[in-house]
C-alpha cells in the first residue's frame, strides 16, 4: 500500500452514531445500520481515534506495543484498517 495516499498527520474521529461493548478477547462495534465484531488490536486503533491523536501517533502507539513487528507492516495495516473505517463511516479523517 502506498502511504503516501493518506496524510500521517491527519487525525481521525470516530464518529457520534458509534457505540463498542467490549467483551474478553474482542468487541463488538455498532454502527447504525450494522454491527461488526472486532478483535483487540483494531478495538485498540479505534479508542486511539479521538481527534487529538494523529495517524502517525496512532501508529508509534501500536509500534511500542507490538514492537516483534515490522514497522511498515504496522503502518500498512493501521493505514489500511483506517481507510476501511473512515469508507464504512465509523470514522472521519481531518487534516490537522
Amino acid at each position: 500500500m502506498d502511504t503516501h495516499e493518506i496524510d500521517l498527520n491527519s487525525l481521525p474521529i470516530l464518529t457520534e452514531n458509534i457505540r463498542i461493548s467490549k467483551q474478553k478477547t474482542r468487541a463488538i462495534l455498532f454502527t447504525t445500520r450494522t454491527a461488526y465484531v472486532i478483535n483487540e488490536t483494531a478495538l485498540r486503533i479505534i479508542e486511539l481515534c479521538t481527534g487529538d491523536k494523529t495517524i502517525k501517533d496512532i501508529i508509534k502507539s501500536l509500534k511500542e506495543d507490538f514492537f516483534h513487528v515490522e514497522e511498515r507492516v504496522i503502518i500498512n495495516d493501521v493505514i489500511s484498517f483506517l481507510k476501511k473505517l473512515a469508507r464504512e463511516g465509523i470514522i472521519t479523517i481531518h487534516d490537522k
